[in-house]
């Protein structure tokens, strides 16, 4: 599994690693959610969770807006979700 700069709690330390699941089951709903609530979210760096969005859009599961301040699932990504085949 591909694993990109979370902070998340484990015991009393913190570990780096952004686990784009977490990500796509966040912003699963279709709907344009912004960089920054997905960071507050997920109780993430930013620079991180940009990281983890970059690889996912290269795959074709995120999209992007124009400044980058914004991201959805891809139309491609939720039309293989609700497949009859999946």
């Amino acid at each position: 599994m591909l694993k990109i700069g979370f902070n998340k709690r484990v015991g009393s330390k913190r570990c780096d690693c952004v686990k784009p699941d977490d990500i796509l089951n966040l912003i699963c709903d279709g709907r344009w959610h912004s960089i920054d609530s997905v960071v507050r979210r997920l109780n993430a760096d930013v620079n991180k969770v940009r990281e983890a969005l970059d690889c996912l859009a290269k795959f074709d599961f995120v999209t992007w807006d124009e400044k980058k301040t914004k991201v959805k699932v891809s139309e491609s990504y939720l039309s293989l979700l609700w497949s009859p085949h999946g």
